[in-house]
């Protein structure tokens, strides 16, 4: 049997919030971009 170890667990929830942190930085990228177009065809 695999023990998990507090460290290893660690280092996969480092992992996750990471991935989390680009994926909502991507999102909130694409949306701003999104805005700012809808901005300047309203103008």
């Amino acid at each position: 049997m695999l023990q998990a170890s507090p460290f290893l667990f660690q280092k996969i929830l480092n992992l996750f919030y990471h991935m989390l942190y680009c994926i909502t930085t991507m999102i909130y990228q694409i949306f701003l971009i999104f805005a700012v177009q809808k901005n300047n065809l309203d103008l």
